[in-house]
């Protein structure tokens, strides 16, 4: 197995995620390290650990992004099969072992995993529901394949994966050329790749066993205040819509890419209160104002009317819908716990 890991400005966290790979209980695996022109101390981590473990290739390259970072691993690959890991999160130790036995044992095309979120000291904030299950033939279209253009309202057992909880065959990879976009050009360059992946393959399987430790860094891209990140939201919205209509899948995805959409939302929401909140109540307000005037957002919002959300959910909506701004503020803050 190769695992690749973009690194980039991580001095606090790469310790942690090299030695979770290092340990690991299966031995026969490339660790490749994609230094995304750090300007902290990462490098020279990298550098250390190399010298140290002849598994360890470590790529110094300029600042484009992670996206580009994983496609110059993907080229310096030598495993069978390939994973994904983010410099600041890390791998409990039997991952790669058990992986590997999971994917010769089923022969799937790809398998995901399961993963908790936590804080950076190690407290356990949640743990997504994964179904173990193998998925071959139709059921590989029309259930496994769904998940990629979002969660469903009434199912909570495939949510939440990424490349990084995805063990690829490395073959499939490069036979087809695929590649992940620019995270600068696309909101989610691992639903892409994945979908790129998925055009090639037939069959997967899941498992609920917890592997990867996904910690919320509140500096990072995900977790941070960023006033494109709607528009970004809504256009990647867009490619969804034209997958769904390359691979057919436009009735069976029409709630989900709505979801997508709500999910997204209601994170840009919270994360813009709490930015604006700093500044003054009016600002908030007005901020709240403009992200829910958006046609395209309430086109497809509307779509979730019938759908299984929560009571506050289904509240949230309403409001949204009927322009309640301040309910949709006072709600927002409630769920989010900012204090008022």
């Amino acid at each position: 197995i190769t695992i690749i890991v973009p690194v980039y400005n991580v001095e606090s966290y790469l310790e942690r995620c090299i030695n979770s790979l290092i340990h690991q209980t299966m031995k026969e695996i490339q660790i490749v390290l994609v230094n995304d022109g750090s300007k902290d101390n990462s490098p020279f981590i990298c550098d250390n650990f190399a010298k140290k473990d002849s598994r360890i290739l470590v790529i110094h390259k300029e600042n484009e992004g992670e996206g580009i970072a994983r496609n110059h691993g993907l080229k310096n690959a030598i495993g069978e099969y390939v994973c994904f890991l983010d410099s600041d999160d890390y791998y409990g130790l039997e991952t790669c072992e058990e992986l590997y036995a999971l994917m010769e044992k089923t022969q799937a095309d790809m398998g995901c995993f399961g993963y908790q979120i936590e804080t950076q000291e190690g407290q356990i904030v949640r743990v997504p529901k994964i179904k173990e299950c193998e998925y071959g033939g139709e059921a590989f279209r029309e259930e496994f394949v769904l998940h990629y253009f979002g969660d469903d309202p009434g199912k909570d057992d495939l949510r939440g994966f990424s490349s990084c909880m995805t063990i690829f065959r490395r073959e499939v990879i490069t036979e087809n050329e695929i590649c992940f976009p620019s995270e600068r050009e696309y909101l989610s360059e691992d639903t892409i790749f994945s979908l790129r992946y998925c055009e090639h393959v037939k069959s997967a399987v899941t498992t609920s066993k917890i592997y990867y430790h996904y910690c919320q860094n509140p500096v990072s891209f995900s977790q941070a205040f960023h006033e494109e990140r709607l528009e970004q939201t809504i256009a990647f919205g867009k490619v969804l819509d034209d997958w769904a209509g390359k691979l057919n899948l436009e009735t069976e995805t029409e709630t989900r890419r709505a979801m997508y959409l709500w999910v997204n939302l209601m994170a840009y929401l919270r994360q813009g209160i709490r930015h604006y909140g700093q500044k003054s109540r009016g600002r908030e307000i007005d901020f709240v104002k403009k992200v829910c005037g958006y046609t395209e957002v309430r086109k497809k919002l509307k779509l979730l009317k019938d759908s299984k959300l929560s009571k506050q959910q289904r509240l949230l909506l309403w409001l949204i819908l009927k322009k309640q701004y301040l309910g949709v503020w006072l709600l927002v803050r409630i769920r989010a716990k900012i204090k008022l």
